[in-house]
């Protein structure tokens, strides 16, 4: 472990995201959140990162924002003694004044340490996804919901409870040369286009997506890399062969500027927490039509939303969408400004501030 100067005047705070990264070390929404957090957080507080070593070439940035970064093997399991010995370790190294689960893993690790007595500071937990099994979260001295959805499945009174949706940063503008880039490889360019971003596993339910594409007058974009790549792509090739027009991008750096270019988002996942394309697909003024799941529950009209693993009913709504865009436009353009003005990094950091000082401070909201 690389030995580093603790910061003395700003709170010093312990983040530890404890899902094991893949190869290659692609980011999610989870991580993308994580980083972002930690590098807006890094002006107000001494903040050290705990992560995945595998996490480490993507920690850049956060690191140039003075977030301090350590690496560990979270593809230990939950059980092993080793992993926890690890993590108290470097707990006691950088002896934080408030500790920041994010997500399940790190949420179970850091209250065994507690029940052990190896950390005593105060937790603040994120729950992400739509889970189960709570009680780890709801054991932390403050959980934070992504959404109103998530809020609803947590029996804890209001003051230990925060709803923050993710935040994002606003991606940069296709240049003309991007664009044309892009626009070249159009299968159907008099096709409106749709954009579908996310990893390509199970529980974003693409195959789902690809069936209800069927018949169609669209053009779909898929950009995302994962374990369900080969069978997305066969799918997809059958699906073409009998006349759609889809492509499978593979992974794209900063995927999400290309909502740019698109006529309308689309999201297929059987549970979410608060997705981060819903975030930036809005910001970037592209409607968005997808599955009931929380975060999009709360801000899409109902007309723009189907049941998860309902192919026939997404591809009812995505046909509603697709016979009058301007109609779905006008009908989410309210949604535009607002998701500029909420879905932030900035505004994610203060509310998480605001959070910590209250813990730090020893006062409730």
């Amino acid at each position: 472990m690389q030995i580093i100067s603790l910061g003395e005047t700003k709170p010093r705070i312990a983040m530890i995201m404890a899902t094991p990264a893949a190869t290659p070390a692609h980011l999610g929404g989870l991580e993308r959140h994580t980083l972002n957090l930690a590098a807006a957080l890094a002006d107000q507080f001494d903040l050290h990162l705990i992560l995945d070593q595998g996490y480490l070439p993507a920690c850049a940035d956060a690191s140039a924002a003075g977030v301090h970064v350590y690496p560990l093997d979270f593809h230990q399991s939950r059980w092993n003694p080793r992993l926890y010995s690890q993590l108290s370790h470097c707990l006691r190294y950088i002896q934080p004044e408030l500790v920041h689960a994010q997500a399940g893993k790190a949420a179970t690790l850091v209250q065994r340490l507690r029940r052990l007595g190896m950390v005593r500071q105060p937790i603040v937990a994120t729950l992400h996804g739509t889970k189960t099994r709570l009680q780890d979260y709801q054991a932390a001295d403050h959980l934070i919901c992504v959404s109103a959805q998530q809020r609803q499945q947590v029996s804890l009174p209001d003051q230990r409870v925060s709803v923050i949706a993710n935040g994002v940063p606003l991606p940069a503008p296709l240049s003309v040369a991007e664009r044309q880039h892009w626009l070249q490889q159009r299968l159907r360019p008099q096709w409106p286009l749709l954009m579908a971003v996310g990893r390509l596993e199970p529980v974003k339910d693409f195959t789902t997506l690809l069936t209800a594409m069927a018949d169609l007058p669209a053009e779909l974009w898929l950009a995302g890399s994962g374990s369900q790549y080969d069978v997305l792509q066969q799918q997809i090739t059958v699906l073409n062969q009998q006349g759609s027009a889809i492509r499978l991008l593979g992974h794209v750096d900063e995927a999400g500027r290309l909502y740019q270019l698109a006529d309308l988002a689309v999201l297929s996942s059987e549970r979410e927490g608060f997705p981060l394309v819903l975030a930036e697909a809005l910001s970037m003024n592209c409607p968005v039509i997808g599955t009931a799941v929380s975060g999009l529950s709360s801000w899409l009209p109902a007309t723009d939303l189907a049941p998860v693993r309902q192919p026939a009913l997404l591809h009812d709504c995505l046909a509603r969408g697709i016979a009058d865009l301007p109609a779905l436009h006008a009908r989410q353009a309210s949604l535009f400004a607002r998701a500029r003005h909420e879905l932030t990094i900035t505004r994610m950091a203060e509310q998480t501030a605001a959070i910590y000082r209250q813990l730090l401070s020893g006062t409730t909201q």
